[in-house]
């Protein structure tokens, strides 16, 4: 599914931008981004994070910096923050 569609369909929750160190993102309320949100600890095990994906972009990108790293925009239902 292509990025903006993705987003499109998501009217309220957190879009998380960066997973170094502290997560950072925006914060969307009626589908509408209100707020840069940052400092946003996430807590769970990663089987409970896996199972709540429902839907996976098309937009696979490889980080340059770490070799081998690479990530698809998602959407997890349920998340701890």
């Amino acid at each position: 599914m292509p990025f903006l569609e993705i987003i499109k369909n998501i009217h309220d929750g957190i879009y998380i931008t960066n997973i170094s160190n502290l997560y950072t993102g925006v914060d969307r309320k009626n589908g509408e981004i209100t707020e840069m949100a940052k400092k946003i600890f996430v807590s769970g095990n990663l089987i409970n994070l896996l199972q709540e994906i429902s839907l996976i972009g098309d937009d696979l990108y490889f980080d340059p910096i770490c070799e081998g790293f690479g990530c698809p925009t998602f959407v997890v239902d349920k998340l701890q923050i």
